[in-house]
């Protein structure tokens, strides 16, 4: 017996303006459920067919976990297939990320969970196919949680999928080949930890420096994009070891599963867990705390009169700022200054 019913809800605003190129998502007043949720609304054209108007809201359901977004119900009006879901106010990895970058064991700690969550969905032979910080949502608890299951596929019996369209800048390799695997989401994962580690000003710079289709193509198919060589010097060997196994061109070459990418990451030992300050002119200051009494350790990039760079390292205790004169430097060329900070983030640890 079909029963059907009448769903009411009030728009509130847009949120989340230009995240998404096929659906747009508004902060609702739901009246049968009596709350603020979040409605994403997605145009029936869209579609190919009418078989695939709750393909996403059905990944969602079927995947439901601690690190996933829940979805309360779907429905359609005349011109629309809607989501609604919770709202969370803590924000998106995309927000935390756009201007600094996360400590490196908050980088482990939402690249776990995330990766928990993905690898629920592949356990129910889904991809999701659209993991980037803007689609990692925080909880109350600030747990990370998986969103917009709309590039997301079942896999076939091969444990392949065609690609959908996809997030031009976090192509894996093999969608120039018009295949799709559970490796690609670990592809995807591996551009995410890129982005969260180094903050999204150098992989902006990267992806700004692209000059056609053609020239994206190119780059990812020979690992060039982004740039396994270009890190933030306080990042340690073992992560980044991790990132560049994980962005592999070859997907054969990749870990295999999402929890075998968090059981890897789990055992990196993080000896000093840097906080990063990227001033809009491209002066950095880091910081960690040495532990056990022990002053904090401050490095920091700054510009002088000359627009020269000087790099300085000192600790502060209770207001006190003390130099390790060894591993300071004036006068340098910007390069000069980011080799120089290899060699003293290397001694420091």
């Amino acid at each position: 017996m079909e029963v059907k019913g009448t769903l009411t809800y009030e728009k509130l605003k847009q949120i989340g303006v230009g995240q998404g190129c096929n659906s747009q998502v508004f902060l609702i007043n739901e009246s049968q459920l009596g709350g603020v949720l979040v409605a994403k609304e997605v145009a029936k054209d869209r579609f190919n067919s009418v078989k695939e108007y709750f393909q996403e809201s059905k990944a969602i359901f079927a995947s439901k976990n601690p690190n996933v977004v829940s979805i309360h119900y779907a429905c359609e009006t005349d011109d629309n297939i809607v989501l609604v879901m919770p709202y969370f106010n803590k924000g998106s990895l995309s927000d935390r990320i756009c201007q600094n970058c996360l400590p490196l064991k908050e980088v482990i700690r939402v690249a776990q969970s995330v990766l928990n969550g993905l690898h629920h969905i592949h356990i129910k032979k889904y991809l999701h196919l659209d993991i980037k910080p803007s689609n990692i949502l925080f909880s109350d608890t600030d747990e990370p949680m998986i969103a917009d299951f709309g590039q997301s596929g079942l896999l076939n019996q091969n444990g392949v999928l065609n690609p959908p369209p996809m997030y031009i800048f976090g192509f894996p390799p093999e969608v120039f080949k018009n295949i799709v695997t559970i490796e690609s989401d670990i592809y995807l994962m591996g551009v995410t930890l890129y982005r969260a580690i180094n903050g999204d000003m150098l992989f902006n710079n990267q992806k700004n420096s692209i000059t056609s289709k053609n020239d994206l193509q190119n780059k990812i198919e020979t690992g060039q994009f982004p740039d396994r060589n270009s890190f933030m010097p306080h990042v340690p060997k073992s992560i980044r070891r991790i990132i560049k196994k994980a962005l592999n061109i070859d997907p054969k070459k990749r870990y295999t599963s999402a929890i075998e990418l968090a059981d890897t990451l789990g055992k990196v030992a993080i000896s000093l867990d840097w906080n990063t300050q990227i001033s809009e002119n491209g002066e950095i200051f880091w910081r960690a705390s040495q532990g056990k009494g022990k002053p904090d350790l401050v490095v920091e990039l700054v510009k002088d009169v000359t627009d020269s760079w000087n790099v300085s390292v000192y600790t502060v205790n209770q207001g006190t700022r003390r130099k390790k004169s060894q591993y300071c430097s004036k006068a340098l060329t910007h390069s000069h200054a980011e080799t120089h900070l290899e060699k003293t983030f290397a001694a420091l640890v």
